[in-house]
């Protein structure tokens, strides 16, 4: 999950890190936020933003086991080399 994903200071998630947890597209929870009332956009980026305890009670709703992501993968602690440096 990247930083966009998860917006700091707090346990909020946007429609893409929710989407991902709940194995849906991002079009998919658009349409289920609208239908159980989750979720609220954000004046500042425009993003539907959605609280863990809301992530939760979607996959709840859905009957599926949200995919809950620990950490950074292997791939995002990789450093990119300056470009020459080769």
């Amino acid at each position: 999950m990247s930083e966009g994903d998860r917006r700091p200071g707090n346990d909020a998630l946007t429609e893409r890190g929710a989407a991902e947890e709940l194995g849906v597209e991002r079009m998919e929870i658009y349409l289920l936020a609208a239908k159980y009332g989750a979720g609220h956009f954000d004046s500042l980026t425009h993003l539907l933003i959605f609280t863990d305890k809301e992530v939760d009670e979607l996959a709840a709703r859905l009957g599926i086991q949200r995919r809950k992501r620990s950490g950074p993968s292997e791939g995002d602690l990789q450093v990119i080399p300056e470009p020459g440096s080769e």
